[in-house]
């Protein structure tokens, strides 16, 4: 995912899954990626894959800044949740 939307390692210090929790028939899992010095334009398509990806998921929580490091640039932290049905994954 990160490749197609133009992120390289160095924009992905922090990515970190959870343990899937199941409730209700329904496993949930959470990512939390911290991303760094992205583009608008690499933010949308990130967002844009989520939003078509194969499994159900979505976006939980996204903060946006601006960057410290590079002016004109963003710094944001997003939780994406995937949900499917228990057994299933």
């Amino acid at each position: 995912m990160e490749k197609e939307c133009g992120l390289v390692q160095r924009n992905v210090p922090y990515m970190k899954p959870e343990p899937p929790t199941v409730e209700g028939g329904y496993a949930q899992t959470r990512i939390t990626i911290r991303l760094e010095a992205i583009s608008e334009t690499q933010m949308k398509q990130l967002l844009k894959r989520v939003q078509s990806a194969d499994l159900p998921m979505g976006v939980r929580s996204l903060e946006l800044r601006n960057s410290r490091k590079t002016p004109g640039l963003l710094d944001a932290t997003i939780e994406v949740v995937s949900v499917i049905p228990a057994g299933k994954g």
